[in-house]
């Protein structure tokens, strides 16, 4: 089937659904129980006047340049004595509290507040706690005891007795957690280290799913096995370059973007760039380049990193010393992907590195990569799955009958997962006899 029919297709439903009111299944779908919206990924509580100008800041630093999103407080959400409620807000929007205990810890009411909320929060699965005990004994925080038994009797003589009680209940329950102590580290670099790796695994887990990520994945298994396979499995410690290859909309942008997310973690510099094409024509190729570049060498201040086909010995050094993980999202001339990363042994980037390149012509791709996947079309019944996911979100295990035979029919003429997408927002909040006409 070409492009020619379905176009049309697309056309013809546009025209017949554009004025339509939503249906009922529609509406039921689009309504779900209010939550808590997640607006960051990690939450750091630490006690400032240990912490702040060293350990506490250098560790976000390092959770951002990992692209994960962080919360500490500036002290513009303290008020005297009291903890703001837009503070505790943040625990609440955050996926992963990281607890500090230092020596002073103890005496700030503002830490105990903030870690009583960080223990309610914690009842929930979704919220994970990671406690870190740096220059503190986790017995004496755990038991306390010593130094810091000393500075939590001077704090709770000045706050009622239920109060007290909720931090000691808090401190007893969130110190016994798996956690880290600095002792046990010959250097702080070591211990950020596990720290991010360790958030970075736990994100995995603890971001919220929702039918859009879930529709991401349907036929995905099969796909992501054999590129991950060509990704790991190699027997050279150098430079590895795999392209990924099909049709426009068979799915090789969303491919590499599951994959790109599945391993960066693993790596110290890190670029997805999309529609190299796109980008170069508008900008430059040496513009995108550039770009690519300083995202891996995580200095966005670096903007001229050379000219079209000269490298400065210093960036060429930077970049032979680090493991990058590079996407090239439609890189369809060879002149673009050799300007960005070089020819595909030219050892530009550090032992262990890892590109992607996701192309159309796989006479290009053979051209510049170790190994190519060519994408397979969907089976039927993942494109059947992938229209009702995009089109009734979560309710979609409800649609049967007539509402079932017209998808399954609908799906037959999209082909592949760019023109399933299509259908259904054209589809999407229209009512059945409507979706009869444009059948």
């Amino acid at each position: 089937m070409t492009y020619f029919p379905q176009l049309w297709l697309l056309l013809l439903l546009y025209c017949c659904c554009y004025r339509s009111p939503k249906s009922s299944v529609t509406m039921a779908a689009a309504s779900s129980s209010s939550s808590t919206v997640i607006k960051y990924d990690a939450f750091l509580n630490f006690r400032g006047c240990d912490t702040r100008c060293g350990f506490s800041t250098i560790l976000k630093e390092a959770l951002c340049h990992k692209g994960i999103g962080v919360f500490l407080d500036e002290e513009g959400l303290r008020r005297g004595d009291d903890i703001s409620p837009a503070l505790l807000q943040r625990i609440q929007e955050s996926n992963i509290s990281v607890v500090i205990f230092s020596k002073s810890y103890a005496d700030s009411p503002w830490c105990v507040d903030e870690l009583v909320k960080i223990h309610e929060c914690m009842q929930t699965p979704k919220h994970a706690v990671l406690p870190n005990f740096y220059a503190a004994d986790p017995t004496d925080v755990q038991e306390l005891l010593g130094d810091f038994e000393e500075a939590f009797n001077k704090l709770q003589g000045k706050f009622e007795l239920e109060k007290a009680e909720r931090w000691k209940d808090a401190l007893s329950q969130i110190s016994n957690l798996k956690g880290w102590d600095s002792h046990n580290f010959s250097c702080e670099a070591e211990l950020i280290k596990v720290i991010v790796n360790e958030i970075l695994e736990k994100l995995k887990l603890t971001s919220p799913s929702s039918y859009d990520s879930t529709a991401q994945l349907v036929g995905m298994d099969a796909r992501l096995g054999e590129v991950l396979s060509k990704i790991t499995n190699v027997g050279s410690p150098s430079t590895h370059t795999v392209g990924i290859c099909g049709m426009g909309g068979i799915g090789k942008t969303t491919l590499a973007e599951i994959i790109f997310n599945e391993i960066s973690g693993q790596f110290d510099g890190c670029c997805f760039f999309l529609n190299v094409v796109e980008q170069s024509q508008k900008s430059g190729l040496v513009y995108v380049r550039n770009q690519v570049l300083s995202r891996v060498l995580e200095n966005p201040e670096e903007k001229e990193i050379g000219t079209l086909n000269v490298l400065p010995i210093h960036v060429r050094r930077m970049l032979q010393r680090r493991k990058v993980l590079i996407v090239l999202d439609d890189a369809h001339e060879i002149e673009q992907s050799v300007c960005i990363i070089g020819k595909k042994d030219d050892h530009v980037f550090g032992p262990g590195s890892r590109i992607i390149v996701t192309c159309r012509d796989r006479h290009l791709l053979e051209y510049q990569c170790h190994q190519v996947y060519i994408v397979k079309k969907l089976k039927s019944e993942d494109s059947h799955r992938l229209f009702k996911l995009h089109a009734f979100g979560r309710n979609h295990h409800a649609i049967m009958g007539e509402w079932d035979k017209l998808i399954k029919e609908v799906v037959k003429y999209a082909g592949f997962d760019k023109f399933v997408y299509l259908y259904k927002k054209l589809l999407f909040c229209r009512e059945l006899k409507q979706w009869k006409v444009c059948h």
